[in-house]
């Protein structure tokens, strides 16, 4: 599956394309502990997610229909 997350390093707003994901996905936002700080419902092959709630740092956002999925690392400089 192509995805696209961008842009990185972000002040806060990312926005995500994919092509070929179902329409039921769900992205995790994880910490540099594997905490998960956030979680979001994906619709459609464009969304956008917001993180200017979060601490500066390094995020790894998982993207997953539950059959497969994709990590990608962030970076938060607000």
């Amino acid at each position: 599956a192509k995805v696209n997350v961008f842009p990185n390093p972000t002040k806060g707003l990312l926005f995500i394309e994919t092509s070929t994901f179902t329409n039921k996905m769900k992205l995790f936002v994880r910490d540099h502990r594997g905490r998960t700080v956030k979680i979001q419902n994906v619709n459609g092959n464009k969304s956008e997610l917001q993180l200017s709630g979060l601490a500066d740092g390094v995020y790894f956002i998982e993207l997953t229909d539950g059959i497969q999925s994709k990590v990608f690392k962030v970076i938060l400089n607000k």
